[in-house]
């Protein structure tokens, strides 16, 4: 935070900065002013979060200070310290938006009190405005609105991003291996909410294809502190990896770089996405940053081979058998000609094909052992297992969608209801409706919407909120894209 101190008096200003200290407060700028002109000018100057402002001061007393200078920090919080505890003062304060006042000599137990109270608020008003950007963020990636509906000064399109994608390989049944997501979920958020500032913004969100997210951005003008809570943030996440690793779980995070634009951003993850496969041959279990992978896709070997896995893993997943049969022979085949492929990348491979399948291979043996190995696995789970009702498990999408459109839901929360990950349910149901989740859910609330608004008795708001948006401005966005006209209009054309 950043904290202003105006008093005359030189002990009262060293008595106050003393006690804030104590208090182990967060702090970006701890300033004095040692009148009510001085307050003024470093308030438009610095933009304060907390202000303690003496009644009494030469110049300029407190109260006309505190009028002039909320223009200039409209969010700042405003405590007045004062010898006289007339209730005339205290009246006038809170006419003109202080919060509290604090009689001399200030108590610490009362500066301690002012400062939690401003923290709490304060890391509720960022929760709120996190989350706004997080469904904007979110929105656009799914192709819900675009950026040109976007106010020219708004954070998608002046921010700069750094992001990454998270990738689970793991023989763990569904319903175990989403437990171990959300338990690894839980923990990334927390770190989200431990780094939240005023300077960037952490967007936690699923793409189209199930994967989960992690976006950072934070204003040009706000580098390079934006950057290094970003860069932070992601290096706490990156902690928790080897903290959900076993033999039978494992996360690797894709890295991409700084990205000055949101369309950088997107054709980076975009990339990313499409060189997946390729942490099978680099090594999971740890952070690939972008450059790092962008070097093995340069090698038309490592593309081969991984494109092979992904089709060994994909068949095994849903349960194709022939599918998967032959893959495991292109895959021994691919191994046998062992050109580029060293014990290392071997090892690698083997410790990828361990986690993502019930099997044991190792880096010693030979490309026959292995394709023995990996066929015995298939003949023991996909002929002994029976194939899931897809189709069922659809429908039952579609029902909960249907019924519960107009509450908070997400395909994490349906999928946690179906005892599957949501990456398994994300696929499926893309594959099988040609829709991504979020498009099909927002697809239904607005067309719901649009019958609505035909109810002349029925305000926007109330129309948002019984369609699921807890936020007008997030639903007229949406609506606007969808429909091509504001919900306002929509109304006029019913009528």
């Amino acid at each position: 935070m950043k904290i202003l101190i105006a008093d005359d008096e030189v002990l009262a200003r060293s008595t106050l900065r003393s006690m804030l200290q104590d208090l182990k407060v967060p702090l970006e700028l701890l300033d004095e002013a040692t009148n009510g002109e001085e307050m003024v000018a470093l308030v438009q100057r610095n933009t304060p979060d907390v202000v303690f402002v003496d009644i009494k001061m030469p110049k300029l007393n407190g109260l006309d200070a505190i009028r002039q200078a909320k223009v200039f920090a409209p969010d700042a919080k405003w405590f007045i310290m004062t010898g006289f505890s007339e209730f005339a003062y205290a009246q006038e304060a809170l006419r003109i938006g202080v919060s509290d006042y604090l009689l001399k000599p200030v108590n610490p137990d009362d500066v301690h009190k002012a400062i939690t109270e401003v923290l709490i608020e304060r890391k509720k008003r960022l929760l709120v405005l996190n989350r706004q950007y997080e469904r904007d963020l979110a929105a656009l990636y799914h192709g819900l609105i675009t950026l040109q509906q976007e106010d020219p000064d708004s954070l998608l399109v002046q921010a700069y991003f750094l992001g990454a994608v998270f990738y689970i390989d793991s023989f763990l049944a569904e319903a175990e291996k989403a437990q171990r997501q959300r338990e690894f979920l839980h923990d990334v958020q927390h770190e989200v909410n431990q780094t939240l500032a005023d300077p960037i913004r952490l967007a936690l969100f699923s793409l189209p294809s199930g994967e989960l997210a992690l976006i950072g951005a934070w204003r040009a003008e706000r580098e390079p502190d934006g950057a290094q809570l970003c860069r932070r943030c992601l290096q706490q996440v990156e902690g928790l990896l080897p903290r959900h690793h076993d033999p039978t779980f494992c996360i690797t995070m894709l890295q991409a770089g700084d990205c000055h634009s949101y369309d950088d951003l997107y054709a980076r993850l975009s990339w990313l996405q499409e060189a997946s496969a390729l942490r099978a041959v680099y090594g999971i279990g740890k952070k690939i940053h972008l450059k790092e992978l962008t070097h093995y896709a340069e090698q038309p070997h490592f593309l081969a081979i991984s494109s092979v896995l992904e089709k060994v893993i994909d068949s095994y997943r849903e349960k194709l058998y022939v599918q998967y049969m032959q893959a495991v022979d292109n895959l021994a085949d691919a191994l046998a000609d062992e050109r580029g492929i060293d014990f290392g990348t071997k090892r690698s491979i083997a410790t990828f094909l361990c986690h993502a399948l019930p099997c044991e291979v190792t880096p010693g043996q030979d490309s026959g052992e292995w394709k023995r190995v990996l066929q015995a696995c298939g003949d023991q789970r996909l002929l002994a297992q029976p194939k899931r009702n897809q189709g069922d498990m659809l429908t039952q999408v579609m029902r909960f969608i249907e019924g519960n459109y107009q509450s908070d839901i997400s395909i994490t929360h349906i999928a946690e209801r179906l005892q599957v990950t949501p990456n398994y349910l994300s696929a499926l149901f893309h594959r099988k409706t040609g829709s991504t989740f979020i498009k099909y859910l927002t697809r239904i609330r607005l067309l719901r919407a649009k019958e609505l608004l035909a109810d002349p008795e029925l305000r926007v708001q109330e129309v948002a909120e019984l369609v699921g948006y807890t936020s007008t401005r997030h639903f007229t966005k949406l609506f606007t894209s969808f429909f091509g006209h504001y919900p306002s209009e929509q109304r006029k054309k019913g009528q």
